[in-house]
């Protein structure tokens, strides 16, 4: 399966995460691809490694919930989305560059 196809799979809606957690995926997001694609200076599976390790560590701080005074998750299945998408970023299963635009979330699967 290709990545762009689980990438389609992988859409999130962090608008409702508080304001922290979105920030902290979204840099990420960002980074992930970056080392995804090769951009990332230095030696591609470290940085693929470190990755991982900082998606781990992100995850851990987006569950202690309480430790963390500034991530207050409106929902337990809120903060369950952010630790699935922190998940599938530290495993390089990114979403589409374009994921969060509505125009492309309308479409059908076959347009995209």
């Amino acid at each position: 399966m290709d990545m762009w196809g689980h990438g389609v799979g992988n859409w999130y809606s962090p608008e409702q995460w508080p304001l922290a957690a979105q920030q902290q995926v979204e840099a990420l997001r960002v980074k992930a691809t970056s080392v995804y694609l090769g951009e990332a200076e230095g030696n591609r599976s470290e940085e693929m490694i470190k990755l991982a390790k900082e998606a781990e560590e992100l995850c851990g701080v987006l569950q202690a919930v309480p430790s963390a005074p500034d991530i207050l998750f409106s929902s337990d299945q809120l903060r369950d989305a952010a630790v699935e998408a922190v998940t599938k970023l530290g495993l390089f299963i990114l979403p589409p560059a374009d994921f969060r635009d509505p125009r492309i979330q309308q479409m059908t699967e076959k347009k995209r």
